[in-house]
């Protein structure tokens, strides 16, 4: 039985506890937040559970394995820093940290703790993702040359962070787990000042990535569409059914089908695999390295957006395994 806290209890974090709460190998037994608002919210929702104000109390409790971490991404480094100092197995809300140094030093740390750092990474836990994954693998689509998607979020602006940041994690996130490498450019630009970017990745061996991510759009979207040369993909996350659509063939020949889907969670994927990686000593499939490559394409993106939109190469300094 794992012994678990969740620092931070608003709309993210309150769906942690909630699988955490409901799951089979966890104890969830204290939640922290700094307001009292959702302190009172989180005694209405898990009667008799350890409440605090202040996320030391939950660092420094012997008593807890492991910590859930639903904080603005400016705490991130310094909370995951000292949960694992404090010999506490450590899952982070994305992105993991602000800068590649923060990523690396919380990998050194974990590293030589052996303690589990992962990053909830949720799409790579979808059953969609998973789905595509598959099918990539076997080839279902051919040669991959493109993919375009679109991200649109009309829940409004985080402060705490870029529209980036906030919104292209999720598909720089999906890219690494489907194709895995590293692009060799990156390039970024403002749709507007502040509401929404584009990116625009290429790989090694020419697949183009086109990425278009905002907040406050006329019409929220959450739409990837994979091209290859035997056909295509579609992921529209907000179908209740059907999400993924494959076109294969041209012609009289051509034919679309909807690979059947499991029927969970994501985030209830999420929380499995940390403790699946906790009690039986496996690799998060989002761990430290996987939210390392991510922070360095979103930093490879603001050096392009701060030249004016140029292609920026990623350098091999860059790549991490």
């Amino acid at each position: 039985m794992i012994r678990v806290g969740v620092i931070g209890f608003g709309r993210w974090g309150i769906n942690l506890a909630r699988c955490a709460a409901t799951h089979v190998d966890y104890r969830l037994s204290a939640i922290c937040d700094l307001s009292d608002e959702r302190r009172q919210a989180a005694a209405h929702i898990h009667p008799g559970i350890r409440l605090e104000a202040d996320w030391r109390a939950l660092v420094a409790d012997p008593d807890l394995d492991a910590l859930l971490l639903a904080t603005p991404t400016p705490t991130h480094f310094r909370l995951a820093q000292a949960a694992l100092s404090a010999g506490k197995h450590v899952m982070v809300e994305k992105p993991i940290a602000r800068t590649s140094q923060e990523v690396a030093a919380l990998i050194d740390g974990a590293g030589h703790r052996r303690l589990v750092l992962m990053t909830d990474h949720t799409y790579v836990f979808s059953p969609a993702v998973a789905a595509m994954r598959a099918l990539l693998a076997g080839g279902t689509l051919g040669e991959i040359h493109a993919v375009d998607s679109v991200r649109m979020n009309g829940d409004g602006i985080q402060r705490d962070v870029d529209v980036l940041w906030d919104l292209g994690t999720h598909d720089l996130s999906i890219l690494d787990h489907l194709f895995g490498g590293t692009p060799r450019t990156v390039r970024a630009v403002r749709c507007d000042p502040e509401f929404s970017a584009a990116l625009a990745l290429v790989y090694p061996g020419g697949l183009a990535a086109d990425i278009k991510v905002g907040w406050r759009g006329d019409a929220r979207a959450r739409r990837m569409q994979i091209m290859g040369s035997k056909g295509t993909l579609l992921f529209d996350d907000l179908q209740p059914v059907d999400k993924l659509t494959v076109r294969l063939g041209v012609g009289a020949e051509a034919r679309a089908f909807h690979p059947p889907l499991e029927q969970v969670e994501p985030l209830h994927n999420v929380v499995e695999h940390f403790a699946a990686c906790l009690l039986r000593g496996a690799r998060p499939l989002s761990d430290g390295a996987a939210g390392l490559r991510v922070v360095r394409l979103l930093e490879t993106a603001g050096r392009s957006l701060k030249s004016g939109g140029r292609e920026i190469p990623v350098g091999e300094d860059e790549v991490i395994a």
